[in-house]
């Protein structure tokens, strides 16, 4: 009872107390409540608080005269839709400002804030529309940020005392010696700028990047008042950025591995990041479904179009995010160049562009005045000029920036210093109002306007809101972290392969600055792309629904019409000056294939289920392709595979090969490339049937009784007839090329063969003279003695020995079969020939696009013997079919396939030097086996199979 009434009494005696709690939040909440709205109608606090909550505020005056006018017209507007691919971006930094209108900021008439918006909303296009695309965290630190940013700016002046600064998330005048303090990222001398390297990549531009840490997340734009039109909001009633995250087991569309142009930076699994989860969570909208992303939907939308991404490196971030998506489907044309990224899809005639553009408007370094050079003067009411004269050629421009607002600059409108960033300027000035934040919010509206006002852009403009970072415990140059996070984060530590740039420590003991910035990838920032896609979905599908229930699909806006698709191609093409090979071009008209599919246009991908066969499963396999079986550590070369960018390239299906060659004859013709994809054939074979060996010295004949197929391979290393016997001034021993007479012992065969393919070119370096009517026309590595003029070099003499051969095959009265010509295969040799220390040792996968060392000869080759194709195609009088198989371009990128030093078991032939100190050749040419040889046979039998099948569509 005592405990009980104790109890009692002590319960009765906290209402008081209780009471009082309640009255003091009720008037702290008041109290709050009256502080918000005071910041909220206060200038100019309170015009950039409604900027960044909601979106681009159209109907805020910032009391100072923005204008445009700092470009001439021709800069701002641009003129008609003109190729943009030939202007040089190099940015202009000259005195284009000196034309603007000279406005007072506190004197003079002001329009009125209801006189702009009419104004400005009277200019907008009605077919023009501006998305705010919402970035959402699971970890809620955007909330955090924006509540932060309420409580800490101060009341009532302009400009922030300096002695605040140092404890303010959004710093506008502060001394760099104070910058340590501050969460900022301040601008650092280049003295201390050694010991605290930039978590991002600077190749984009030559200045430090510095990074924003202040987050706020921005909600969805809304629409202005005096806007009815129903085109200028979203399409749907589906909010796409009010939602949660959920984990999707089926992981992402990509991999570090599967997509080459990942910056690696942001390759966080190459990196060594040890988890993986991250990759997997997927962002799912409250109302519908948001699907994932379909590159090939992607660019049936796009088609003929271009998307251009603008900003700074978070914009590169999504781009490549973007790219690595598509290049899942098909491996674009680069056609960049230093000043502009470009990419081109070729099956939908779909640009995708990036351009640099830190802050969005005019900037330049060069002094003026008392601003002194090295110090960026952004003139935010002046819009960039270097994308500005490219918008009439975007159908949709997605831009990304705000992270360089935190960089040391100067706030220039009307050509007046408005405001400054990390720099005090050295004389009195009057009061400068812009900070670092206002200026966000101009340039914004600037860029914005200008787009919305342009005669020339009738496009799709997106605005993805401000990307928040995530350093914990500091800033990025102070220790700042994002390490163990395994739900979606950012790169962490991961975002370099140099370890001491994941571990090392600086002389004061911090570790190395981590990205907390940037996305992983593949990571949550693809998800930003699923949302682009949806957007542009909504604008150009005929069908306005947005994204649809898991039960429905979309109605896909019809595509152009070819002959308008072949314009756009052709239109592309002419703009960059290039020459895209067609390959279908490649065959006769009489025996090109109907398909649409390009099997030599695609790119590497790795399969995890390996080859077909093994070195201890192929018995006829040659030693000095044996590369496991010599000793080669790596098996991953084995395991990549071809896929064309339009259809699927089956394995190789030996059974099915049996059956399409029935009672047929396949023979091989060539030099030691040509055995090398012969064998390859028969160890495939090998695994269904033992085949019977028939051959001899001369020809090797192998025999499958199953079906009656019997594969041939004769040597003929330059396919027209040959001799070492004297022959004139010329002496016994040096190879004499009769360039016009077919190699006569495998005509012999022509008629017994089916299938003929032609495989050589690599003996044409060889010392040989040339012979064209018994007539001495040229000679490789030997003088004729006689000084005659010779005409003819060793890449003529491989097209005139190409044209010849075939063109006897095509006008035999006794051969109607099928001839495929194999391609020039590449070699990879590095630092040398084969006999002069020459090398391709540690190459583990194949090189991505961007890093392949184009070798002249090798193409020079590959375009004498199309050459000598198309003549030969031209001159068939038989019922035979040519078939051009062009592997040349594909195998390029297969520096890994080749022996290399594991071409002997002979230890001495791998690691023994000559006197010279040259380690022992390195095989470069040929192919391991099994490995990259392999998808030779595959093309082929999709060859054969649209030869000697009904049906006559590519591959499946």
């Amino acid at each position: 009872m005592a405990l009980a009434s104790h109890k009692d009494y002590g319960s009765a005696s906290n209402y008081p107390r209780a009471l009082s709690s309640i009255i003091i939040s009720v008037g702290l909440l008041a109290v709050f409540i009256t502080l918000a709205s005071w910041i909220l109608l206060s200038f100019p606090v309170g015009t950039v608080v409604r900027s960044y909550f909601y979106g681009v505020d159209q109907t805020s005056d910032l009391g100072l005269s923005v204008s445009l006018g700092g470009l001439n017209g021709s800069q701002v507007r641009g003129e008609d839709k003109t190729d943009f691919s030939d202007i040089d971006l190099a940015k202009s930094e000259g005195t284009t400002e000196k034309d603007q209108n000279q406005k007072q900021n506190d004197g003079g008439s002001k329009n009125q804030p209801g006189e702009d918006n009419q104004n400005q909303n009277a200019e907008i296009s009605k077919d023009q529309r501006v998305e705010d695309i919402q970035n959402k965290n699971v970890e809620g630190s955007q909330n955090q940020n924006a509540e932060g940013s309420q409580k800490e700016v101060p009341s009532g002046d302009d400009t922030m005392p300096r002695e605040q600064a140092t404890n303010n998330t959004l710093p506008t005048e502060i001394p760099v010696e104070q910058a340590t303090n501050n969460t900022q990222p301040m601008e650092i001398p280049r003295e201390k700028a050694t010991n605290n390297p930039l978590p991002m990549d600077d190749r984009d531009s030559p200045k430090d990047e510095l990074i924003n840490d202040a987050s706020a997340d921005l909600l969805k734009s809304e629409t202005s008042p005096g806007n009815t039109d129903s085109k200028e909001s979203v399409d749907s009633e589906c909010d796409l950025y009010h939602g949660e995250w959920f984990y999707d087991s089926a992981g992402p569309l990509y991999t570090n591995n599967s997509c080459p142009v990942i910056t690696q930076m942001q390759n966080c699994q190459g990196n060594g990041r040890p988890d993986k989860e991250y990759e997997s969570w997927r962002w799912k909208p409250a109302q519908c479904e948001l699907p994932r992303f379909n590159a090939t939907k992607f660019l049936e939308l796009m088609k003929g179009k271009t998307l251009a991404f603008v900003g700074d490196s978070v914009a590169r971030n999504q781009m490549e995010s973007l790219m690595c998506l598509l290049w899942q489907v098909e491996t674009p044309k680069n056609r960049g160049n230093r000043h502009m990224q470009r990419w081109f899809f070729k099956s939908k005639s779909v640009m995708i562009v990036r351009i640099w553009s830190s802050w969005l408007v005019h900037q330049t370094s060069e002094a003026s005045g008392d601003l002194p050079s090295g110090v960026a003067k952004l003139h935010l009411d002046v819009p960039d000029e270097v994308f500005m004269q490219n918008i009439p050629n975007f159908d949709v421009v997605v831009l990304s920036s705000g992270h360089w607002f935190a960089k040391q600059s100067v706030y220039m409108l009307n050509n007046q210093m408005v405001g400054t960033q990390l720099w005090s300027p050295p004389k009195k000035q009057q009061p400068l109002n812009i900070n670092n934040v206002d200026a966000f919010g101009i340039s914004v509206e600037t860029s914005l306007t200008a787009m919305a006002t342009h005669p020339n852009f009738t496009g799709l403009t997106i605005l993805r809101a401000y990307s928040p970072d995530h350093y914990e415990g500091g800033a990025w140059n102070t220790g700042g972290s994002c390490t163990g996070k395994v739900r979606p984060i950012l790169p962490g530590p991961y975002r370099s392969p140099d370890p001491n740039k994941i571990t090392k420590r600086g002389p004061d003991g911090k570790p190395p600055p981590q990205d907390c910035l940037h996305w992983c990838m593949p990571g949550p920032v693809d998800t930003w792309n699923e949302l682009v896609l949806e957007v542009i979905r909504r604008e150009f599908e005929e069908d306005s629904d947005s994204v649809v229930s898991q039960e429905g699909g979309h109605v896909a806006k019809p595509d152009h019409d070819d002959e308008s698709e072949v314009e756009m191609e052709l239109e592309v093409d002419a703009s960059t000056g290039e020459t895209e090979p067609v390959r279908n071009q490649t065959e006769s008209s009489e025996g090109s294939d109907s398909s649409d599919c390009d099997l030599y246009d695609g790119q590497w991908y790795y399969d995890p289920e390996g080859p077909l066969y093994t070195n201890n499963t192929c018995p006829i396999l040659s030693q000095n392709q044996n590369c496991q079986g010599n000793g080669r550590p790596d098996k991953e070369y084995e395991n990549w595979r071809w896929k064309p960018s339009q259809c699927e390239l089956p394995r190789f299906n030996a059974t099915k090969f049996l059956e399409l060659m029935s009672g047929k004859t396949i023979t091989f013709v060539g030099d030691s490339v040509a055995r090398n994809q012969m064998e390859s054939l028969l160890c495939i074979l090998w695994q269904v049937e033992v085949p019977r060996n028939r051959g001899n010295r001369r020809m090797q004949r192998w025999f499958f009784k199953s079906n009656s197929v019997t594969i041939i391979r004769f040597w003929s290393a330059w396919l027209v007839h040959h001799t070492t016997e004297p022959f004139s001034y010329v002496p016994d021993g040096i190879t004499k090329i009769h360039l016009d007479v077919p190699d006569e012992t495998f005509m012999e065969l022509t008629p017994k063969s089916d299938v003929v393919v032609f495989s050589n070119g690599h003996w044409f370096p060889k010392r040989s003279v040339y012979l064209l009517n018994n007539e001495i026309v040229g000679t490789q590595l030997w003088n004729s003695p006689e000084n005659l003029a010779m005409n003819i070099t060793s890449t003529e003499a491989y097209e005139i020995s190409t044209e010849t051969s075939l063109t006897a095959l095509a006008t035999h009265s006794n051969y109607s079969g099928l001839t495929i010509v194999t391609s020039y295969s590449p070699d990879h040799y590095e630092n040398g020939a084969w006999n002069t220390g020459g090398s391709c040792t540690g190459k583990d996968r194949p090189l991505f696009p961007g890093q392949v060392v184009e070798h002249e000869y090798t193409n020079i080759m590959h375009d004498k013997q199309t050459a000598g194709f198309h003549q030969a195609v031209k001159k068939r009088t038989n019922e035979s079919k040519l078939k051009l198989m062009d592997i040349t371009e594909a195998f390029k990128y297969r520096h890994d396939g080749h022996p290399g030093p594991y071409r002997s078991l002979d230890p001495n032939k791998i690691t023994k030097r000559d006197p010279n100190g040259r380690p022992p050749p390195q095989d470069c040419l040929h192919w391991c086996m099994p490995g990259p040889v392999d998808t030779w046979n595959e093309l082929m039998l999709e060859l054969i199979r649209r030869e000697f099948e009904g049906n006559q569509n590519s591959a499946f």
